[in-house]
């Protein structure tokens, strides 16, 4: 369904009867004038401390309880399911789970409130701003808000927690399950999915704690039997309980298969290529739940592709998609899913472009994106990411080779651009790294204008929020960072720990090297560890597992040619 175009402490305990210090020259306490010269009778004692229970029982629980966020659970829509009360169950569900972390708002109370104010459980389901508004005047800093859908033979529960000061969705997750029996056995997944700025709403399995060396992680071998052929410019992408790998440049060309890698199992699994799109490079690939719709790139030299497919990894089978008429072929364009449908921005074919379109594979409908507003010029090799109902794209390259630190934001319910500040904007850059994060999206790295004193290579890293149109450049400790990397892999791990691994080092030389820190912790990055971790790559993958993470394929460079790779590694905390 397409968007339309409207708008959307531990307290300190108070010693009540603690007697001050004595110094040793201070006189004895039978002269002291509050004892009247005497010891006090225990009696006396006893009936002061009588008369004073009320005031302890009164005073202590307002200085010993820490205090906790309020949240509140909306009832989660329904679809495709004839009984509507599945979606209270799932809030009630989820509402069970995290009593212990929040200060819960009563679901009786949520429904007086509503009742109240004239507004219906879809319009806070919806986190419509005045349903949002409204709880947050009830001191709810958090609302969780969802849907329960039939998919086939699968149920699938989206999640999204909504900062109600803000109105910005701080993360995203999905599950799904057999049947609506299994799905309380599959809710704690959903909610370490649900990251905040502290950690998951439910912790995540395995931090990342640095060693007696101030190194983090450990290297697993990871299995070859049934993984992918060796290749580049693929695409890796985490689809419920699997990670689909496809396309790319391999040795002999352009490729149109892939595999599975079972989460769980840790094994690679084949996958169908009757019915999968031609071979190609430099595509496009996101998945929205159910599907894994892939787009765009290019089959063979300056010969690009508007065409895909979706593909379903639970029953190995591939569907065409509509080929849009107005989107010329393209590849190095970006893709995302926005909750609804897929965005489709920017890239080069014939020659680049700074237009793009919506994609709703529910109906199989393409739309053309309005660049109402103030949209930006055409690029490749740029950021991007959505971070709640934001699209950003910033930096990179235009068609006159021109390095950019610049970029706009697309609001995904106002169907329109605006510019990004440029105030504390990082230096202009190709290649960013970069990843997604409750705070917005994260830039660092990446290959400088070398016709331009800042050539020199840096991490630089900075966040910048679309909710407030703001950078913030993050401090780091330089000592601790042995090298700078291009083509590295950024990834978002548990309890907000972020992990930058591989890549190039020089024109001729990538690198094995890695680090973790967790975000917003400055000075805190930590090497990771390199016994028996993968050979040294660039262009490579890698996806969080919720309890490990995967990194597979890439290239390096011996003797001046490149050497495309078929392996990879699992880093467990």
């Amino acid at each position: 369904m397409f968007p339309s175009n409207s708008n959307i402490q531990t307290g300190y305990i108070p010693h009540l009867f603690m007697q001050p210090s004595v110094p040793s020259s201070s006189p004895s306490l039978e002269n002291d004038e509050f004892s009247g010269g005497r010891v006090m009778e225990p009696k006396r004692v006893l009936g002061l401390i009588i008369l004073l229970l009320p005031v302890i029982f009164c005073v202590f629980p307002l200085f010993s309880q820490e205090q906790k966020e309020r949240l509140a659970v909306a009832p989660f829509e329904v679809s495709g399911i004839d009984d509507v009360s599945v979606g209270s169950v799932v809030a009630d569900l989820i509402l069970s789970r995290l009593s212990d972390k929040f200060e819960l708002y009563e679901r009786t109370l949520l429904k007086k409130l509503l009742e109240e104010k004239n507004l219906q459980d879809s319009d806070l389901s919806a986190a419509k701003p005045n349903a949002v508004e409204a709880i947050r005047l009830e001191g709810v800093r958090l609302l969780v808000v969802g849907q329960v859908a039939r998919l086939g033979e699968k149920v699938i529960v989206t999640a999204r927690v909504v900062d109600c000061k803000t109105a910005m969705v701080l993360s995203k997750g999905d599950i799904d399950s057999e049947s609506l029996d299994a799905l309380p056995d599959k809710i704690d997944e959903l909610l370490s999915k649900l990251r905040l700025k502290d950690g998951s709403l439910i912790e995540k399995s395995g931090s990342f704690v640095p060693n007696e060396k101030g190194e983090i992680g450990r290297w697993k071998e990871l299995s070859i039997e049934n993984a992918p052929s060796a290749r580049t410019a693929f695409t890796m992408v985490r689809c419920g309980d699997f990670v689909v790998v496809w396309g790319g440049s391999g040795e002999k060309g352009f490729l149109s298969d892939g595999a599975r890698f079972d989460v769980k199992e840790r094994k690679w699994l084949p996958m169908s290529t009757k019915g999968a799109p031609c071979p190609r490079a430099y595509h496009t690939a996101v998945w929205t739940g159910r599907y894994l719709i892939v787009w765009g790139g290019t089959k063979a030299e300056k010969v690009y592709c508007n065409d895909g497919a979706k593909y379903d990894p639970t029953s190995d089978t591939w569907e065409p998609i509509k080929v849009p008429s107005f989107l010329k072929a393209r590849c190095l364009h970006s893709a995302v899913w926005t909750g609804k449908c897929m965005l489709v921005w920017g890239g080069k074919g014939e020659e680049f472009y700074r237009d793009g379109a919506l994609y709703d594979p529910e109906n199989d409908m393409w739309l053309s994106l309005p660049l109402n507003g103030t949209p930006p010029r055409e690029r490749v090799d740029f950021a991007y990411g959505m971070c709640g109902k934001y699209f950003i794209v910033w930096g990179g390259v235009d068609k006159d080779s021109n390095y950019l630190n610049t970029g706009a934001v697309f609001d995904t319910e106002k169907m329109e651009w605006r510019k990004i500040t440029d105030a504390s904007a990082p230096l202009a850059r190709r290649y960013p790294i970069f990843c997604e994060t409750p705070k917005g999206l994260l830039v660092i790295g990446g290959e400088f204008n070398p016709k331009t004193p800042q050539s020199r290579p840096s991490l630089e890293p900075a966040i910048y929020n679309p909710q407030t149109d703001t950078w913030t450049p993050l401090e780091y400790d330089s000592s601790r960072v042995k090298s700078y990397s291009v083509g590295s892999s950024l990834t978002l791990c548990a309890n907000d720990t972020l992990i930058m691994w591989g890549g190039m080092v020089s024109a001729d030389q990538t690198t094995s090297n890695g680090y973790g820190w967790k975000l917003g912790a400055s000075n805190k990055w930590y090497p990771i560890r390199t016994e028996n971790s993968p050979s040294a790559r660039s262009g490579h993958k890698a996806v969080w597992c919720d309890k490990y993470l995967l990194i597979w394929g890439g290239w390096t460079k011996t003797e001046n040619k490149i050497i495309r790779l078929g392996n990879g590694a699992i880093l467990e905390p």
